[in-house]
């Protein structure tokens, strides 16, 4: 099952930014617009916090580390884009 993630503009024109398989949604934009932190949901009590950039497509996971499974909150981009907030 796949759950993709497109962006549109005011003129109508929409782009996918995120093609793969599961559950992903989209959490915040970063305060410049380069960026989206995305979730991919496992299930209620699993999900990975992700920051996708959307000139180039490529994701990186920032929470949790390699090997741990937990569950993501609220996540939001900290005003001036350099931090993230996650409960």
């Amino acid at each position: 099952r796949a759950q993709d993630i497109y962006v549109g503009t005011p003129d109508g024109a929409v782009r996918p930014v995120l093609q793969r398989d599961g559950t992903w949604l989209v959490a915040d934009w970063s305060p410049d617009d380069a960026l989206l932190l995305v979730q991919r949901e496992v299930s209620v009590g699993e999900g990975y916090l992700h920051v996708l950039d959307l000139a180039t497509g490529q994701t990186r996971q920032l929470w949790p580390g390699p090997g741990v499974r937990a569950s993501v909150g609220i996540v939001r981009f900290a005003r001036d884009g350099n931090g993230v907030y996650l409960t």
